[in-house]
């Protein structure tokens, strides 16, 4: 049987630089006392993203034809009040709200009966989980909430959670990190006596890579999934200025219990310096 799998990641809806649906309605305070329901604008980068976005589903629904489609969110649905800058705004349920709409825009376009998400940063979860918690009983049937999976498709494993390996840290040290992490965790599981994952799929730090270890006869691969946002105020520092970034999904084809071909990156790039002559 033939499986898509399409892993999406870090969307942080309701920070500005985040995912946003433009048909999704807020709660907003009327003149006489109660509330009214009004759709938010989408900023630049909200339409760069919302455009990248209907472009990888129609891609993905060509591809899987009539075969399943299953979506696995690796955290970060939310953005938390953690660093309570750069929001859509300052009311907690409309932060929980853009999400769900997120969310179900996927599964609806894809036609995805099932989504896995993984719970994410707790700063960006308003801790606990809560906010993957509550995106599962407003999007209704279909959503599961794990902190760590592993899914098995008819054989083929993937290890799938939203902490894990860096990118690397200089661009000549790129993937060693991811490489270093698949192999140790491979070679855990090997001496406890289990067959290593797959695949091993992780976000966060909005970076995507994708690399193969070799380990005691088992062929392991690493993946990265890339974000849905743009990089904040905070994502900038922790970058270090980061000259460019990445945004986008990744897609998997699982025939009869074999990934078929090579993980497909649906990822748009852009370089954030802008040219400045004297």
């Amino acid at each position: 049987m033939r499986h898509i799998i399409v892993g999406l990641s870090d969307s942080h809806g309701g920070h500005r630089l985040g995912l946003l649906q433009p048909d999704t309605l807020l709660p907003r305070e009327a003149k006489d006392g109660g509330l009214y329901y009004k759709p938010v604008d989408l900023s630049e980068c909200q339409r760069a993203l919302y455009d990248w976005q209907e472009g990888c589903i129609e891609w993905i629904t060509k591809l899987a034809g009539s075969d399943p489609i299953t979506l696995a969110h690796l955290g970060d649905m939310a953005h938390g009040n953690g660093h309570a800058t750069e929001l859509v705004s300052t009311r907690m349920a409309d932060q929980i709200i853009i999400a769900k709409d997120n969310l179900l825009r996927w599964m609806n376009g894809l036609r995805a009966k099932r989504a896995i998400l993984c719970v994410g940063t707790d700063v960006h979860e308003f801790m606990e989980g809560s906010a993957s918690v509550l995106i599962r009983e407003l999007a209704g049937r279909g959503v599961e909430v794990y902190n760590h999976a592993l899914l098995d498709v008819e054989g083929y494993t993937l290890d799938i959670a939203h902490h894990g390996a860096g990118s690397g840290s200089r661009v000549w040290l790129r993937g060693n990190v991811a490489r270093y992490y698949a192999q140790s965790l491979a070679l855990s599981d090997i001496v406890a006596g289990h067959k290593p994952p797959n695949l091993i799929w992780r976000g966060h730090v909005h970076d995507p890579i994708d690399e193969v270890v070799s380990i005691n006869g088992y062929k392991v691969r690493m993946l990265i999934c890339p974000p849905m946002c743009f990089p904040g105020a905070y994502a900038l520092k922790v970058t270090r200025s980061v000259s460019a970034v990445s945004f986008g999904v990744q897609v998997l084809e699982i025939i009869d219990g074999k990934l078929a071909g090579e993980p497909q990156s649906l990822v748009q790039k852009i370089d954030l310096r802008q040219q400045v002559r004297i």
